[in-house]
């Protein structure tokens, strides 16, 4: 695999000197996470190189509201779970806010930068998102703020790699 710049565009070349890939939208999904921050630094340099946007990308997780609704509780139940459905929401919501702060803090002006919060299955919701663009690239972090299980090579970035039809890049 070899990587040059050809008309102000990083192309990936492949073995196949026929088949390149020219990335134009660089999605990183962010978490907080180191991983995701060193992501986020090689992500802006290949920006830079190729020309591309950052579409910076948190997922969080479903609605809670969404979860009382198909689950049945006694109305006394019901109005405490809702009441700390709502607070969780608001907690959500602000953390993604702080995440996607940080990381933009991170990037140069220089840098096109598009920026989503998305509730769902990690994995799933980035290899979706990423199905929409035009020449994308995946560069996110080797690990993320994930359970113990998955600290070798995280669960998410490992199930990425193998949904994803766009090209990946893992930082470490």
């Amino acid at each position: 695999m070899h990587r040059l710049a050809h008309n102000n565009r990083l192309i990936r070349l492949s073995r196949n000197p026929l088949e390149a890939t020219v990335i134009a939208n660089i999605v990183v999904p962010v978490d907080g996470s180191e991983h995701a921050l060193r992501a986020l630094d090689h992500a802006s340099y290949l920006a830079k190189l190729a020309d591309a946007k950052i579409h910076l990308l948190h997922i969080t997780p479903p609605d809670p509201q969404q979860l009382l609704e198909t689950t049945g509780y006694s109305n006394t139940a019901r109005r405490e779970a809702e009441a700390s459905a709502a607070s969780l929401k608001q907690a959500q919501e602000e953390d993604a806010r702080d995440i996607i702060a940080t990381a933009r803090d991170k990037l140069p002006t220089d840098v096109a930068i598009k920026e989503r919060v998305i509730p769902g299955e990690p994995a799933d919701t980035i290899v979706d998102y990423v199905s929409d663009l035009k020449d994308p690239l995946i560069v996110m972090g080797s690990r993320g703020l994930s359970a113990p299980r998955d600290w070798l090579l995280g669960g998410v970035s490992r199930t990425v790699l193998d949904l994803a039809e766009c090209p990946v890049t893992l930082v470490h």
